[in-house]
């Protein structure tokens, strides 16, 4: 395999990968608080689209608590979409084959 057939190779990998990642940040993803008391939805690239709030949350007594649920909430759906973004990215890269390489 001569250097042109690997960077024309590498060149059509890196437009497949950038194609599934611009498609995987604009999916979007549904969340809720383990309580129920939080709902939204965020997209692939971490942008919250969505956010419900159960009104019981919202009293002064409420803050520490709702402020805690709300980062709760977030974090454990962004480390989701991360490691699907990574999964499905990954499946791609995995299946590069290029033989003859060395």
């Amino acid at each position: 395999m001569n250097i042109a057939q690997l960077m024309k190779q590498a060149n059509q990998m890196q437009k497949k990968l950038n194609k599934v990642q611009n498609a995987f940040n604009e999916k979007v993803f549904d969340f809720v608080s383990d309580d129920g008391n939080i709902q939204g939805q965020m997209k692939g690239n971490m942008e919250i689209v969505k956010l419900a709030i159960d009104e019981a949350l919202l009293t002064a007594e409420n803050k520490t608590k709702l402020e805690d649920l709300l980062v709760e909430t977030l974090n454990q759906k962004r480390g989701e979409i991360a490691k699907q973004k990574e999964e499905e990215i990954g499946s791609i890269a995995g299946n590069v084959s290029m033989p003859n390489l060395f």
